[in-house]
């Protein structure tokens, strides 16, 4: 089994992310929904041993059209991520799409595909969600844990994708 760390809308909060990302050292890899993936520059030490995968926020500075979405594989299954959910292209053959900027949590299944937003790491509490992020288990399912910031587990959604 693999562990993928989904984190969104750090927007600078070292100590927020820094305690996220001590609690989740046993991930593989970890994905950035953007506003702010250069946050995890000051935790090289919390994340040299992950495989990172990051899209800028449309607020930053390195943000373009063209750069406004990344897709890639983990394990056999497809990830398509944005900053936005307006730059998710829906793809046939991409299975996992995760998206950030609005600050609330969010799974969605449509057929064979997935929607998730991780909430964000901006405060305790912003726009009125805690917040938190998401922990994806791939093995013969998909298993996606929603935990707040204190690591309370919120919620699990298991699923089947099949590639």
């Amino acid at each position: 089994m693999d562990k993928i760390l989904l984190i969104s809308d750090t927007h600078g909060n070292h100590k927020l992310l820094e305690k996220v990302l001590k609690h989740n050292h046993d991930c593989k890899y970890l994905i950035h929904l953007g506003d702010e993936p250069d946050d995890l520059e000051y935790h090289p030490e919390l994340t040299s041993d992950m495989q990172i995968f990051y899209v800028y926020g449309i607020f930053h500075h390195k943000w373009t059209e063209q750069n406004a979405s990344n897709k890639f594989m983990i394990k056999n299954t497809r990830f398509k991520i944005a900053h936005t959910p307006a730059d998710i292209k829906v793809e046939e053959h991409d299975h996992i799409y995760c998206f950030g900027h609005t600050h609330h949590r969010h799974f969605e299944r449509d057929g064979k595909s997935l929607y998730i937003n991780p909430g964000h790491l901006k405060n305790n509490n912003d726009r009125g969600d805690v917040a938190g992020y998401v922990v994806i288990e791939l093995s013969d399912e998909v298993k996606i844990k929603y935990f707040d910031y204190k690591h309370k587990l919120l919620e699990v959604q298991r699923v089947e994708v099949s590639c």
